[in-house]
């Protein structure tokens, strides 16, 4: 039975860490302020995935207090992070360390013409049908623990 449990447990990890990142980024998003970094530095990781090497790229910009900050992006497709010569990123004015660059969004944010970033519906909708999915896997899991299945 602990067997069939590492599963579900491992899972719950992944989620759980998902959502941490998620939740960051969901905050810069909300409450970061927009800046464009400069391309400083490009390093090769150890991490492959698909074959294909993962970067690590270094990012410079200025916070509002003035002082320079640097920003890290890892991924194995930097084409969308080298494009331009100033990337958009998103930093919070709390802790500037804390930085996002808009290119490695799944999908780039779009800005109103005044510079805001424009808002989506609520994501909580995008939790709800897997949420519904993991309740009956741990419904199912338990009828048949209890052997009523």
């Amino acid at each position: 039975m602990a067997f069939v449990l590492l599963f579900p447990f491992i899972g719950a990890v992944f989620v759980v860490f998902a959502m941490g990142t998620g939740l960051r980024r969901n905050r810069l998003l909300r409450h970061g302020i927009l800046a464009e970094g400069k391309l400083t530095g490009r390093e090769r990781t150890n991490v492959v995935v698909n074959g294909h090497p993962v970067w690590a790229l270094m990012f410079e910009f200025t916070a509002r207090d003035g002082r320079r900050h640097q920003a890290i992006a890892r991924t194995s497709d930097t084409a969308r992070l080298e494009d331009e010569g100033q990337e958009p990123l998103l930093y919070d004015p709390d802790r500037p360390e804390n930085a996002y660059l808009l290119d490695e969004a799944p999908a780039r944010p779009e800005f109103e013409p005044n510079g805001e970033l424009r808002g989506r519906p609520s994501g909580y909708l995008s939790v709800i049908i897997p949420s519904i999915v993991i309740a009956a896997n741990l419904l199912m899991l338990a009828y048949k623990m209890m052997g009523w299945l």
